[in-house]
């Protein structure tokens, strides 16, 4: 999946069907990190299942382990849109 494009139904069968499953250049506004943390007990247990998320910024890694992804689910991997 693409940035911050969560599908809760496709990571649980992708999962369940022991696909792996991750996002790529998931920007997560400040904004939006509190929404979602408000609603963790419902994220959380399907961001629990994603592989990989790659984020550009250390900020948005911390924002995306603030509402449930797993420490060693996600990497710093920069812009890949903009970086060379």
């Amino acid at each position: 999946m693409v940035e911050s494009e969560l599908w809760p139904n496709l990571i649980y069968q992708t999962h369940r069907l022991g696909i792996s499953i991750g996002l790529i250049n998931a920007r997560l506004s400040p904004r939006s990190g509190r929404r979602l943390k408000k609603f963790r007990n419902f994220v959380e247990p399907f961001l629990q299942l994603l592989s990989h998320v790659g984020v550009p910024e250390k900020r948005d890694l911390i924002r995306w382990q603030e509402i449930g992804v797993r420490e060693k689910a996600t990497v710093l991997i920069g812009n890949v849109k903009f970086d060379p």
